[in-house]
């Protein structure tokens, strides 16, 4: 798996120089051929591949991605990526059944695109123990740096979790906002968010592992024995780890320790030299932010709490669980607040009337997951 972590990774950075702010264009035929060659090769090697006549899909493929430098329709610019999305996989599919029905290939085609996300774990399993054996000089039990791997998994996992809890809390408060850039500019030294060439390098780092990361998980999706059988049977029930989910929990509730903290001095007690603070204007930003945010809260806890493991002990998930249920209780009667003051300012409206009856059917959801 070392050579096709390797390769995904290779091909992640080729998808950016290829498609990263560049028009499509002779970028489609190159990308298609080389994700082609490796996937189909990938599945050769491992003994998937049960009927070649279907890999003759492959030419009308190529005949579509070579469109993009020949034509430029922008209404077949968008049909046709779908019709070579659709293609590939149908190629894929049949390749790997001697045999397959209509009803077999639209199952077998969602797999194949939602199926990945059951392996992230899996994938950036692989990535740490690629990283760790690169840069290894003796081989070391593995029982001891099990722990520390969990760890590493979950705190890259987090991370794109944490990215976009971060855009949401900075959206919906300014002064966060403000605390969160002098916080990262003294760690950094730099201005990180005001350079354009940082937030592109940035973001073309974050779809490179992003992409990188799916491939993997796609890899593991289709060589699983599971993927080739006809009747998939018992639906598989997704569960983390303890270790990573821990980690997961730890980080955001530190985050929403500090949010939290600002909410209760400077929305609800109004600490300080605020006088000429325009709180209608305040309370405006950020109350559909702060319910995304609750609501990516609410799934997490219903993620890492796993229904077996139901009893009266506490343990550091179940408190880690409850501490991400009052801040997101914190969270929602901010945006309750907020709203409050913003209509005080100017006035009720349906929209605003329908907001506070979201936010306390959020609340009360609230009490049967703390249960």
């Amino acid at each position: 798996m070392k050579i096709a972590v390797i390769a995904s990774f290779l091909i992640a950075i080729l998808h950016s120089i290829l498609f990263y702010g560049q028009k499509l264009g002779l970028s489609v035929f190159l990308f298609c051929l080389v994700l082609g060659f490796f996937i189909l090769g990938i599945l050769e090697k491992n003994g998937k591949i049960q009927n070649k006549k279907p890999l003759l899909l492959s030419v009308p493929i190529i005949l579509l991605s070579a469109t993009y430098f020949i034509f430029n329709n922008s209404f077949f610019y968008v049909a046709n990526i779908i019709a070579i999305v659709i293609l590939f996989a149908v190629m894929l599919i049949l390749a790997m059944f001697e045999k397959a029905s209509l009803k077999l290939i639209i199952n077998k085609m969602l797999n194949l695109i939602l199926g990945p996300l059951e392996f992230l774990e899996e994938a950036i399993g692989s990535i740490i123990d690629t990283i760790v054996d690169l840069f290894k000089k003796e081989k070391e039990p593995k029982t001891k740096n099990k722990n520390i791997g969990k760890i590493i998994k979950g705190i890259i996992i987090t991370i794109p979790i944490l990215i976009i809890v971060l855009i949401l809390l900075s959206s919906a408060d300014s002064i966060f906002s403000n605390e969160l850039t002098e916080v990262l500019n003294s760690v950094f030294s730099l201005d990180m968010f005001k350079g354009e060439t940082y937030i592109n390098l940035y973001f073309r780092l974050i779809i490179i592992i992003g992409i990188a990361i799916y491939l993997i998980a796609f890899l593991y999706n289709i060589l699983e024995d599971n993927f080739c059988e006809k009747d998939s049977g018992k639906d598989k029930v997704w569960k983390i780890d303890t270790i990573v989910g821990n980690t997961i929990l730890t980080i955001l509730n530190l985050v929403y320790l500090v949010f939290c903290y600002i909410q209760i001095s400077v929305l609800f007690m109004k600490i300080g030299d605020m006088q000429n603070f325009d709180y209608a204007n305040y309370a405006r930003q950020g109350f559909f932010q702060l319910m995304a945010v609750s609501l990516i809260n609410l799934v997490i806890i219903l993620i890492t709490s796993k229904k077996e493991e139901i009893n009266k002990k506490l343990n550091y998930t179940k408190i880690m669980n409850l501490l991400l249920a009052g801040f997101t209780i914190i969270i929602l009667c901010s945006s309750f607040y907020r709203m409050y003051l913003y209509e005080q300012a100017y006035g009720y409206t349906f929209l605003r009337l329908m907001v506070y009856f979201a936010l306390i059917t959020e609340i009360i959801l609230i009490i049967p997951t703390i249960m």
